[in-house]
């Protein structure tokens, strides 16, 4: 029990507050006590996956964005095409 308590302290104050700096400072005092290095290596493993799961929001954002940038620009160009084959058909008329 002596050793438990302090490691689910520090556990749940780490994961009340997803900032680096709060889960690094956790973890520092997590690593001084028997069994905080385990608590270290899951905190680091968690904070990872968390910067890892924001950055791959953002990147399909961005290439949300992209895709319709790129629909926007291909109807515009097939509307300039199909006016250009009318001006055509039409100037050979």
């Amino acid at each position: 029990m002596n050793t438990i308590a302090p490691l689910a302290t520090a556990a749940t104050s780490a994961a009340q507050r997803t900032g680096a700096i709060l889960v690094a400072t956790a973890a520092s005092h997590a690593a001084q006590l028997p069994g905080g290095a385990a608590f270290v290596a899951v905190a680091v493993v968690v904070l990872f996956l968390v910067m890892l799961t924001r950055a791959l929001r953002r990147a399909a954002v961005l290439v949300e964005a992209f895709l319709q940038l790129a629909a926007a620009l291909t109807s515009v160009f097939f509307t300039m095409v199909i006016v250009a084959m009318v001006a055509v058909v039409l100037l050979i008329h």
